[in-house]
C-alpha cells in the first residue's frame, strides 16, 4: 500500500512538473513572437514617420508588367514596375512601388497598370536618395496589420497562461 501511494504522488508530481515546463516553454515562445512583432512594428514606425521628410521627384517607368500570384482565392494580379528618377542630377533606378511591413508583392492594392514611358511621381528619402517608392502609405493602414497580430498573439498568450497557469 505504501509503495502505491508513493508511486501515485511521484506520478502527480512529475506530471505537474512537465506541465509547468511545457507552460513555461509555450509562454516564452509567445513572448518571443510578441517581441519580434514589436521590433518589426518599431522599425516600421521609424520608417513611416521618416516618410514625412521624403521629397518628390519626377520619374519615368522604364519597364512595366503585371505579375500574378496564386492565393487561396485564385490568381491575384500585382504591379511590377522599374522606374528611373534623378536627385540633384544623379540618376537612380528602383522597383519598389510602396512601403509595406513585409517584403514581397502587396496584393491588397488595386493594380495601376503602369505603362513603359509613363511619367510618375517618385517619393525618395533625402538622406538616402536611392530609397524610393511610387506610392506613400495611407496613415490609417500603416500599423493596422501589426497591431492586430500583436493583439492576437497577446490574447493567445494570456489564454494559455490562464488555462495552464505557471507556478514558477
Amino acid at each position: 500500500m505504501g509503495k502505491t501511494y508513493v508511486d501515485s504522488i511521484l506520478r502527480i508530481y512529475c506530471y505537474s512538473t512537465v506541465m509547468d515546463i511545457l507552460s513555461l516553454i509555450i509562454f516564452l515562445c509567445f513572448c518571443g513572437i510578441t517581441v519580434a512583432i514589436i521590433i518589426v512594428l518599431v522599425r516600421s514606425f521609424c520608417i513611416f514617420t521618416s516618410i514625412k521628410q521624403w521629397k518628390k521627384a519626377q520619374g519615368s517607368i522604364v519597364k512595366a508588367s503585371v505579375g500574378v500570384m496564386q492565393s487561396e482565392y485564385g490568381p491575384c494580379p500585382y504591379d511590377i514596375a522599374t522606374y528611373t528618377y534623378s536627385v540633384n542630377g544623379k540618376p537612380f533606378n528602383n522597383d519598389k512601388i510602396r512601403l509595406t511591413l513585409f517584403s514581397g508583392p502587396s496584393l491588397e492594392y488595386p493594380i495601376k497598370n503602369f505603362q513603359t514611358g509613363q511619367s510618375v511621381d517618385v517619393f525618395y528619402n533625402p538622406n538616402k536618395p536611392s530609397e524610393s517608392v511610387l506610392e506613400l502609405p495611407k496613415k490609417k493602414e500603416s500599423f493596422a496589420p501589426a497591431l492586430i497580430i500583436i493583439g492576437f498573439v497577446a490574447l493567445i498568450g494570456v489564454l494559455l497562461v490562464a488555462k495552464y497557469g505557471y507556478s514558477g
